[in-house]
């Protein structure tokens, strides 16, 4: 999800999203250079690597989205300092 935030397709994912799961709407929407998206670890870092405050960016702007979980879930925002 934070990939869609960062490429500004959360509106285009709204429209799709009972059918299809984040990851693979990022699959066919995503690249990072030539590389598609594929979940990987080094994807994520080549992606947001040069750009932490994109991540930080997207990682706050999921939170707003997304304010409530279950009570045993946190969310990755809990990690960032103000």
């Amino acid at each position: 999800m934070l990939l869609i935030i960062a490429e500004g397709l959360e509106q285009e994912y709204e429209k799709v999203k009972s059918s299809m799961k984040p990851k693979d709407f990022a699959r066919k929407h995503i690249s990072c250079g030539r590389r598609k998206y594929d979940n990987s670890t080094v994807f994520f870092r080549e992606y947001f690597g040069n750009n932490p405050d994109l991540l930080v960016q997207c990682i706050r702007e999921y939170h707003k989205h997304n304010g409530s979980h279950a009570k045993d879930e946190h969310y990755l925002m809990e990690l960032l300092k103000d």
